[in-house]
């Protein structure tokens, strides 16, 4: 990606990107006997849900959001390490049966490394394997360090992009921004799913912090 390009994506706000993200939209037009298009779509959601489809929502009705900041007393490269070291969540994080790197770390352009990564879910409602294309965008001159997650394959979620934010604030003190943004097509899915990525994305913030307090008093 040109700098310029690069610079311009960096300023977009979570949803800007996601949508930069997607590769494909679809619209539903009313039908000739003129049923609306919001009829036509939870019609076919419905039916497509029962049958174990996925229909494309053109609105963001399905789209799930999160977004946790905290401020902790550790430095913004130890909290980035701990975040970018997917293959040992399983180790540290609460819900991570699996943890892996799929391929070793590669440079995809100036300052940003890349890699896949695949997570396998449990608990009580709901189980699956998440493969992501992970970036870690270590800081330059005018941006902070962040790492970002875009699933590629999953049973659960139709879209789902994650950012982290690691924002120095002293010596020993940051600033972290943990966002999500799900889309999960299907009506039922998402109803049953929502208040769950809710209590993990609290519950993982958490962990991490938890993680970097004990590999520093490891050293």
């Amino acid at each position: 990606m040109h700098r310029t390009t690069l610079n311009s994506f960096m300023r977009l706000n979570l949803s800007d990107r996601i949508t930069r993200w997607k590769s494909s939209s679809i619209i539903i037009k009313s039908n000739a006997g003129g049923e609306s298009s919001k009829a036509v779509l939870l019609r076919r959601t419905f039916i497509t849900s029962l049958l174990g489809g996925k229909v494309p929502h053109p609105n963001s009705s399905n789209r799930h959001k999160e977004k946790r900041r905290k401020i902790v007393q550790y430095p913004a490269d130890t909290v980035f390490d701990v975040v970018a070291d997917v293959g040992n969540y399983q180790n540290f994080l609460p819900y991570i049966l699996k943890s892996k790197v799929l391929a070793p770390k590669k440079e995809l352009r100036a300052g940003v490394m890349g890699f896949d990564a695949q997570v396998e879910v449990g608990c009580s409602i709901l189980s699956d394997r998440f493969r992501s294309k992970v970036e870690l965008h270590h800081k330059q001159q005018h941006f902070n360090s962040q790492i970002i997650a875009r699933c590629t394959e999953s049973s659960v979620v139709d879209e789902m992009l994650t950012v982290w934010s690691f924002i120095p604030k002293g010596k020993n003190l940051t600033e972290v921004i943990f966002e999500v943004e799900i889309d999960i097509y299907d009506p039922i899915k998402y109803s049953t799913l929502s208040s769950v990525f809710s209590y993990m994305a609290q519950t993982q913030m958490d962990a991490f912090i938890v993680e970097v307090k004990n590999r520093l008093q490891k050293k």
